[in-house]
């Protein structure tokens, strides 16, 4: 079983992002959920449950649609100023590239760097600096990626600091109604993916 305080590191950021989606829901905006981790009960010899093991791990964090736009939303705490490519697991990585195939969704990646500053990368965007920085383990090709009318070069190393993220994808931290206010950043791509 993993280290407890390791498992449960991105769990104060998926609580700003529990509140943020019940407000959505409660003003008919969107409904996102969070996609639980299947467990298994592991009993002692009287019977009694002493521990658990992961039976299926969540392909991603929270799931759900905007409008009519199904999203996928994968996030990730970082307590540095800088966050790997590989903190997006391989199996959320290849399940990312197979929702986002499908038309007219969107895959988002939300990054909490030391709880103070927020982002709302689309996986259009992470998911090639994942496959050039992870999957091929390369750092020396430049590579430039253009989705959503934004243009952005991936930095040649295995992470990327806060100050190399585009700024447009950073979420405003001051918003009193919804709290972690993701999805303002993001409408932008979700309504270019309607038309598009």
């Amino acid at each position: 079983m993993k280290n407890r305080s390791y498992a449960n590191r991105g769990a104060p950021f998926e609580e700003f992002i529990r509140f943020a989606n019940d407000r959505y829901a409660h003003k008919k905006i969107a409904i996102i959920e969070k996609l639980p981790t299947e467990w298994i009960p592991l009993r002692n010899s009287k019977g009694k449950i002493c521990s658990a093991k992961v039976e299926h791990q969540s392909k991603v964090d929270f799931i759900g649609r905007y409008g009519n736009i199904p999203i996928a939303i994968e996030a990730k705490n970082s307590n540095e100023d800088n966050i790997r490519f590989d903190a997006i697991q391989p199996h959320q990585a290849d399940y990312m590239d197979a929702f986002t195939e499908q038309p007219g969704t969107i895959g988002l990646v939300l990054v909490s760097f030391n709880l103070k500053r927020f982002f709302v990368i689309p996986w259009a965007f992470w998911s090639v600096a994942y496959e050039y920085r992870v999957r091929r383990n390369d750092r020396t090709t430049p590579v430039t990626v253009s989705a959503f009318g934004i243009t952005w070069t991936i930095p040649k190393k295995f992470s990327v600091r806060v100050d190399e993220l585009d700024p447009m994808w950073e979420i405003p931290n001051h918003d009193y109604t919804y709290g972690l206010h993701y999805l303002q950043p993001a409408e932008k791509y979700i309504t270019l993916e309607k038309t598009e």
